[in-house]
């Protein structure tokens, strides 16, 4: 029996869910998958409320590349289990698709004749949460027990019993909100960095001077006050107070699309690391690698590291999706290439410490060539913003904080090991933690040099990680962080498929 604890309940614990009761329905009863989300609401980063999103944002990903998308074949790992792919992969489509979601639900009125008369728009955030939660709640149902879902359980503390060799997961009260498990399976985008403001005291309430980031940036309260300033300019194209947003990805484009709808005149100042937004690239070369990293003429573990670090920015990271890029182009954006250092604060009215008049400043540093010398230099820029939002994105690694293991903390803590095990994750998205001490040199000789006493460190702290690790006796599964070794599809919605069987198949 494969014992699964999945943090977060998201479209991967719907896929992970869907899967094993997909297999437990073609006869296959070897998973017991639990899921635990922190709210009242499963998916609640798409439904609006909770942050990530107003719910409102149009799904970039096509609604076909469902929880059982690609439908990968698995034909000799379920000879050896008495089954075929075809067999589950019946099952995937009949109870899980969005093919059977849009011929059994009232969603788009007529259900799949409207869908498919309408040209297949693409559905909202929150049409698509209700897809995933259908999936999930009949995922329960149709197990039988083996999966089961816990909602308003937060997990805040994870703890790794050696004895055993299970997960223990803890409530903040310290209550035990299961037994314990096998395997975990880390799933969420996490929360944003940390955006540096100074004077510092500002940095304990940075929502009070104006400064949000990729997830508070879409609560009620902080969607209402930045509609009523880009409403509220009297005159946008003569104002001298603008909304920046930090960051050229997803994230940010999609705030300011939102910025846009509000009022398409006002100006939003973009700041990205790049002199414009891009586009992402979408042909069939790109999208066939990114829907199955193992289809096409060159598998994706047969490239080198750097070929992939660049694809993956080309179709993944600091990109914008067509859709969005068309709200953007009717928008009054303006641009600026900039190395983000921190935000500075000053009060417009000094007489009172409490008056919540507050000049934003966004301080960096910026690549220029010099007209006599013609030499490429930087220096640094003070741009003034009213409000600020700070969507560079989220930390993959949230979990490590809440680990209680002192030594495996310490290890997933440490910047370089991380920076290797991002490139040893295992096929079934686990966590490799027996490289032997040359292959982690090598490994990590090739990410710094010269740098012997930080290589040993950290040798140090990943060589004491515990035994049942080392051995995989019980595993971490981190797709969110598996672009790199395993695939660049895999972190997102582009094959959730794929991704429950790597890690309940492999």
């Amino acid at each position: 029996m494969k014992k699964l604890a999945v943090i977060g309940g998201g479209p991967k614990a719907a896929a992970l869910a869907a899967k094993a009761a997909a297999l437990k329905c073609c006869g296959l009863s070897g998973f017991e998958v639990t899921v635990f989300e922190k709210t009242t609401d499963l998916m609640s980063h798409w439904i609006g409320g909770y942050g990530y999103s107003d719910g409102m944002r149009l799904l970039c990903t096509l609604p076909e590349k469902d929880v059982g998308f690609p439908y990968p074949d698995t034909t000799y790992l379920l000879e050896l289990m008495g089954l075929t792919a075809p067999d589950v992969n019946k099952a995937m489509l009949a109870e899980f698709s969005w093919l059977a979601y849009q011929t059994t639900s009232n969603l788009w009125r007529k259900g799949y004749l409207e869908w498919i008369d309408r040209k297949r728009p693409a559905p909202t955030h929150i049409d698509w949460s209700s897809y995933l939660k259908w999936v999930l709640e009949k995922a329960v149902t149709l197990s039988s027990g083996s999966v089961r879902r816990e909602l308003d359980r937060e997990i805040a503390e994870i703890e790794f019993d050696e004895r055993s060799g299970n997960w223990v997961l803890l409530s903040k009260e310290g209550t035990l909100l299961t037994n314990p498990v096998q395997h975990l399976a880390i799933t969420g985008t996490g929360d944003p960095g940390v955006t540096p403001i100074e004077p510092t005291s500002y940095m304990s309430d940075p929502e009070k001077i104006g400064v949000f980031n990729g997830k508070n940036a879409w609560t009620d309260k902080n969607l209402r006050r930045l509609e009523s300033f880009q409403t509220g300019l009297a005159n946008p194209f003569l104002t001298d107070e603008f909304i920046g947003v930090l960051g050229g990805g997803g994230t940010g484009a999609s705030i300011a699309a939102a910025l846009i709808e509000f009022n398409s005149k006002a100006p939003i100042w973009m700041f990205t690391r790049k002199s414009t937004l891009l586009s992402r690239g979408k042909s069939y070369f790109e999208t066939s690698l990114i829907s199955d990293p193992e289809v096409g003429t060159l598998a994706w573990t047969e490239m080198t590291f750097a070929d992939r670090q660049e694809f993956i920015d080309r179709v993944d990271r600091g990109v914008v999706s067509d859709q969005i890029m068309e709200t953007l182009e009717n928008g009054n954006l303006i641009n600026t290439s900039i190395e983000f250092e921190k935000i500075e604060v000053t009060n417009r009215n000094k007489q009172f410490d409490d008056d919540d008049d507050f000049q934003l400043w966004v301080v960096g540093k910026q690549w220029y060539v010099d007209d006599l010398t013609f030499v490429k230099a930087q220096r640094e820029v003070k741009i003034p913003v009213k409000l600020f939002i700070d969507a560079r994105g989220f930390n993959g690694w949230w979990f490590v904080e809440r680990l209680q293991h002192t030594t495996l903390k310490t290890c997933l803590s440490n910047k370089l090991v991380r920076q290797i095990l991002e490139r040893t994750i295992e096929r079934d998205l686990s966590l490799k933690f027996n490289l032997s001490r040359m292959d982690f040199y090598n490994l990590a000789e090739d990410l710094l040099r010269d740098a012997k006493d930080e290589i040993e460190k950290a040798w140090q702290s990943y060589a004491a990680v515990p035994k049942q690790l080392q051995w995989e006796d019980s595993k971490i599964y981190v797709p969110m962080v598996s672009a790199l070794a395993q695939g660049p599809g895999l972190p997102n919605l582009s094959c959730l498929g794929l991704m429950a069987n790597r890690i309940l198949l492999s």
